[in-house]
């Protein structure tokens, strides 16, 4: 995995409520909101997609279902929140969720499911991490892989990214922090992020 330092013009401009500095992500969504990042690489083979996200506050961990961290997968068009992608993310529950964004609406792919891989305590970091394959994307957290989903990934290539929400029924003041994040073809001896 590589830090968000490196190379920062491969990352769609950052909102107000972004900031990458010092090798860090820092995401902090409105409540009931989400932040999105997006890698302005386009991916044209099965890809391994991985990033590693902690919250952080001063009543950290957060207590909302749906504050989550998440890696973005099969984005189709030109990163923006509104394009149709898929979305692997976590909560500090210890549930994993899957979904695909298409026409601003949400498809749930799988979950809320809860898993004893995502680490639960107060700074806590999990790394999350997507291998395609074909119309299949194998989900893993911290190593451990947790489910698989079926979609339709674009032909043309696609994007990747982050995204971090902070549920509208939050009780504690939540920022998320993603330190890494990394992109594989496998079969290429390089490797890496691309």
């Amino acid at each position: 995995m590589a830090d968000f330092f490196r190379e920062p013009s491969l990352w769609t401009k950052p909102s107000s409520n972004e900031q990458i500095a010092r090798g860090f992500l820092t995401m902090r969504p409105q409540k009931g909101h989400f932040e999105l990042l997006f890698h302005d690489g386009i991916f044209h083979s099965d890809t391994i997609i991985c990033t590693r996200a902690t919250a952080s506050g001063p009543d950290a961990p957060p207590t909302s279902v749906n504050t989550t961290a998440g890696v973005i997968f099969w984005d189709y068009v030109p990163p923006n929140a509104d394009s149709d992608y898929y979305l692997f993310q976590v909560n500090y529950r210890g549930n994993f969720t899957a979904l695909h964004r298409s026409h601003n609406g949400w498809t749930l792919l799988t979950g809320p499911t809860h898993s004893e891989a995502i680490r639960t305590q107060a700074g806590a970091s999990n790394v999350l991490t997507v291998r395609t394959s074909g119309h299949n994307a194998l989900l893993y957290i911290n190593g451990v892989q947790v489910d698989t989903v079926h979609g339709n990934p674009p032909t043309s290539g696609w994007w990747g990214g982050v995204l971090g929400a902070i549920g509208n029924d939050e009780d504690r003041n939540a920022t998320w922090g993603f330190d890494a994040y990394g992109v594989e073809v496998p079969g290429l001896s390089s490797g890496g992020q691309r």
